[in-house]
């Protein structure tokens, strides 16, 4: 009886621990900020609730301590990767000279280790207890609230010419990209919808239209080209001829870049600040992007110092918290030159084959599809070190690497006995 009873707790733990990890941030400041009022400090909740996602992940650590694991060799590989992260973390932050204040360094520490490696592992640990249609339904319900509530509370109120945050602790990149992540589970439950009820399918169609128009209000890019790299992904890669499917895509984003001055038209009337945005970046006119194009002339210089093996993993500057280059891959070659960009590469690689076997076989591949959509935002936005949901993200695809392989074990067995 009381193996029984732990193995619930453990499926439970298990699934919790991937929801939160997923939509728990966006979810809870959504519901708590309007509810505590006009705060300074963000921190006031995101802290308690960090404190609590790590402490989950622990939990799922070590109910599953005995659990044998059989872990692919990509996700070794991630794994040897972020060890390398940490070591050059180590002897920057604690070893150089450089002058980082030490809620800095603690933030990073945090971020690195707390919210990202230990949950990351967590996830490895507890992969077969976790039933990802169950975890798909909530992260799916708990998505559609939050947008229902930001739409009242915020894109509603708002004007069609300024970027709109989702919160106090939820910038307009995040809170764009959030509602691009519904978008896109709504998609995957209406393709896959055959036996389902009406009522539902319309449900579906409602909250992918609200959470398209409040991408779109936001008003920041980045989520918006990750949602339609996604969806060509999605479309051209669900066959098994590869060289067909690479044909698919180039044809089509040709289409899309002759089109450009359509579909900026379509996007300035549903979004204005949008239209406008993509508008002054086509034509260099764009402050934001200037700025990033100086600072990747930075990080290019100091990558030429040590192109091989870097220099240090983020831009350190004296008194100030490290900066990042808007870029995974600028970020990975000044941390770890061109071996550490080649070992992230085959680990994208890995990621995008197995993203392209769960399209084909129908397996839960709504968890690849959402990766590739911070995959894309992330050659844009963010540093991967201080970004939990991409690293999650990633090392969750890459655990479905043995299901894949024994699925294809299956249909060959199936084949040779109907052949």
């Amino acid at each position: 009886m009381a193996n029984i009873k732990l193995s619930k707790f453990n499926v439970f733990v298990s699934n919790l621990n991937l929801i939160i990890s997923l939509v728990g941030y966006s979810f809870l400041t959504t519901i708590l900020y309007p509810l505590v009022g006009d705060i300074s400090e963000s921190t006031i909740l995101t802290v308690p609730y960090r404190s609590f996602t790590l402490l989950v992940s622990i939990i799922v650590i070590v109910v599953n301590t005995r659990r044998k694991v059989v872990i692919p060799i990509a996700v070794k590989v991630f794994f040897f990767f972020w060890a390398l992260v940490l070591l050059r973390m180590l002897f920057d932050l604690e070893l150089s000279d450089y002058l980082i204040p030490s809620q800095y360094k603690q933030r990073l520490w945090l971020y690195s280790i707390g919210l990202t490696l230990i949950p990351m592992i967590s996830i490895v640990r507890s992969f077969k207890n976790i039933d990802f249609s169950l975890a798909l339904k909530w992260i799916y319900i708990l998505s559609v609230i939050s947008l229902v509530i930001s739409f009242f509370l915020q894109v509603d109120e708002s004007s069609k010419f300024e970027r709109i945050s989702g919160n106090a602790a939820l910038d307009s990149i995040s809170f764009s990209n959030a509602s691009i992540v519904t978008v896109i589970l709504s998609l995957y439950y209406l393709v896959n919808s055959s036996n389902v009820k009406f009522k539902n399918k319309f449900i579906y169609i409602i909250v992918f239209i609200l959470a398209f128009y409040v991408a779109f209000r936001a008003g920041s890019r980045g989520p918006i080209v990750g949602l339609i790299l996604v969806l060509l992904f999605w479309y051209s890669f669900r066959k098994k001829n590869m060289l067909r499917a690479i044909l698919k895509f180039m044809v089509i984003l040709f289409i899309l870049y002759f089109s450009s001055e359509i579909l900026l038209s379509i996007i300035s009337k549903i979004s204005p600040v949008l239209g406008e945005r993509f508008n002054i970046a086509i034509s260099g006119q764009d402050l934001s992007m200037m700025n990033r194009f100086e600072s990747y002339d930075w990080f290019l210089n100091e990558i030429y110092k040590n192109p091989f093996f870097g220099s240090h993993f983020a831009r350190l500057e004296n008194g100030m918290f490290p900066g990042y280059a808007h870029n995974i891959f600028l970020d990975i070659l000044l941390g770890f030159g061109i071996v550490g960009l080649v070992i992230f590469i085959y680990l994208l690689i890995k990621t995008l084959n197995i993203s392209r076997k769960l399209i084909l076989f129908k397996n839960n591949y709504w968890i690849g599809l959402i990766t590739l959509q911070y995959i894309v935002l992330s050659i844009s936005s963010g540093a991967y070190y201080t970004n939990p949901i991409l690293n999650i993200l990633i090392v969750t695809t890459l655990m479905f690497a043995n299901n894949i392989y024994t699925k294809q074990i299956y249909h060959q067995k199936n084949s040779k006995l109907y052949a």
